[in-house]
């Protein structure tokens, strides 16, 4: 693979969780090491290219940067991290058990999103407003649940339960 540069920067909230999205493959990269200390992070092995950084505290302020890297180049960045409108859930199986690396979809844009994690919980930026949150595990299925998320608001959606077969029409 090609080599990849480094993000170097400040979040000016200490809790943010970082992640690395690349549109051109639609997925959070994996490769990115995270090395956060207070406020100030590094990310390694970024691809080159555009891409773009969402920050996401877990208390609901939330940052988004768009960077052009250059392979082995580091990129300085300063982000600045503000209330957002933001939502949070557990992903279960159709027995209840939680689902980790299950894809997270907020609105309309199906290029930007998040994965669970390990307890099978997210938490994810969102546009105010009414909005549908979409899960989805290709190997288990997937659900779905409109909610309306205020400005500044983290808005617990609860429990999305992945099935293979969409729910009838009410």
């Amino acid at each position: 693979g090609s080599v990849g540069g480094t993000i170097e920067g400040i979040a000016d909230r200490v809790d943010a969780e970082i992640s690395v999205y690349d549109r051109r493959f639609g997925y959070a990269h994996s490769v990115v090491r995270k090395h956060i200390k207070g406020r100030e992070f590094i990310l390694d092995g970024v691809p080159a290219g555009r891409t773009f950084l969402h920050v996401i505290t877990r208390d609901g302020f939330g940052a988004s940067a768009e960077v052009d890297i250059e392979p082995s180049r580091t990129v300085a960045l300063t982000l600045r991290v503000a209330l957002v409108a933001s939502v949070k859930g557990v992903v279960t199986g159709p027995g209840g058990g939680v689902v980790a690396g299950a894809r997270i979809v907020v609105g309309d844009d199906a290029e930007v999103f998040t994965t669970t994690r390990e307890d099978g919980r997210f938490t994810a930026s969102s546009p105010p407003g009414d909005v549908w949150v979409m899960a989805f595990e290709p190997s288990i299925g997937a659900a779905r649940k409109l909610v309306g998320v205020g400005r500044g608001q983290v808005r617990d959606v609860g429990t999305l339960e992945l099935s293979r077969v969409p729910p009838p029409e009410e």
